[in-house]
């Protein structure tokens, strides 16, 4: 009788710990849950206030995108980067390197980049979601992008004859004229963008630190933000609405909205 209720005193007692270690564990869960949409709200919130998309130049080179995970958990980086939804759709399908035209474009892409290391896709895709809340794809809107640069679209494709490829640089091109800011490891995509006819004002290293120091105590917000991203990107490019106070008014409404217009800074 006595063993009988010794066992069930002893059940009793491990029924009420594993309840309190799970309303333990269940308020760790929900805790740390709380914690990464806050982190996640925040993230979003500094986002809307500077927008910058990755290049697949240094998304595909293991060099180069390690260097922006390391700034991340270094938590140097504050606020999302985009990218394209044209390459992020490429690469997620598993398929990959069974489809001729995306063996093509995967090619196309490690030799005009010049990428010695290249990641191969699901290394790509493993380092974003490890890092996820500093990633999203941008929510691009083709036709609507071809209705708004119709011109610049029919251009490009004359210029690039895949279509894969060309809808990748018509995304960025969009991106970069609607969000502002673009980083990369080559130049090869700003390039196209002007033999498509888009206006290129090239800024050296040199000029860019000299204008630095003029405009010190201004706070410029172009040049406050290319310095933050001068350790992350080797080519850097801003358009849009970012760069319209730096012309006259009507020279912006004639070149920035209809052609295009951006400041690619020269490393």
């Amino acid at each position: 009788m006595m063993q009988l209720i010794e066992k069930r005193n002893s059940a009793y007692q491990t029924k009420i710990f594993l309840k309190q270690n799970n309303s333990r564990t269940n308020l760790h869960i929900n805790q740390t849950k709380t914690d990464y949409y806050q982190k996640q709200q925040q993230m979003k919130d500094k986002s809307r206030e500077s927008s910058v998309m990755i290049d697949p130049s240094i998304l595909m080179n293991s060099k180069k995108m390690q260097n922006i995970i390391n700034k991340i958990n270094q938590e140097e980086i504050d606020y999302i980067f985009y990218l394209p939804s044209t390459f992020m759709n490429f690469i997620s399908d598993s398929n990959f390197f069974n489809k001729e035209d995306r063996t093509d474009f995967w090619q196309f892409m490690i030799k005009k980049n010049r990428i010695r290391k290249p990641l191969n896709p699901n290394e790509i895709l493993g380092k974003i979601k490890n890092n996820q809340i500093y990633f999203a794809s941008y929510a691009f809107d083709k036709e609507l992008a071809i209705k708004k640069y119709p011109s610049f679209h029919e251009d490009l494709q004359k210029l690039i004859k895949n279509p894969l490829i060309s809808d990748l640089y018509f995304e960025e091109w969009i991106f970069l004229q609607q969000n502002s800011w673009i980083i990369g490891n080559s130049r090869y995509m700003f390039d196209i963008f002007s033999k498509v006819g888009a206006i290129s004002i090239e800024l050296s290293k040199k000029s860019v630190d000299k204008l630095m120091r003029l405009t010190l105590h201004k706070k410029d917000e172009v040049l406050s933000r290319f310095d933050k991203l001068r350790a992350l990107g080797k080519w850097i490019a801003v358009g849009g609405d970012t760069i319209s106070p730096y012309f006259n008014p009507d020279i912006a409404a004639t070149l920035i909205l209809p052609i295009g217009v951006f400041f690619l800074f020269d490393p």
